[in-house]
């Protein structure tokens, strides 16, 4: 049996880590994740950093298998920035 479920997700606990600046990095999450939470956020990311090709902002979208489920939050109100890299973090975790 599901603890919770989310938009027809179901997880089995309904612990969820929100995205804090400068906190839900990778290692913070996988902290997280073994304390119980079912689901995890990236640090808020830029659409225009992963444009320009920004080193740390795709740095903060680096996961491991252990996390388990990753929402990746983008920050971005402008579409011109924010297409590409979206469809980039999909290919890149082949989703």
């Amino acid at each position: 049996m599901h603890k919770c479920e989310i938009a027809g997700l179901k997880l089995d606990s309904p612990f969820l880590l929100a995205p804090l600046a400068g906190i839900t990095d990778s290692p913070f999450r996988r902290i997280c994740r073994r304390m119980g939470a079912a689901l995890t956020y990236t640090e808020m990311i830029s659409a225009k950093g992963l444009t320009y090709g920004d080193r740390n902002t795709k740095r903060l979208l680096h996961t491991y298998e252990d996390e388990g489920i990753v929402v990746f939050s983008c920050l971005e109100v402008n579409l011109r920035y924010s297409q590409g890299p979206l469809r980039s973090i999909l290919r890149m975790h082949r989703l």
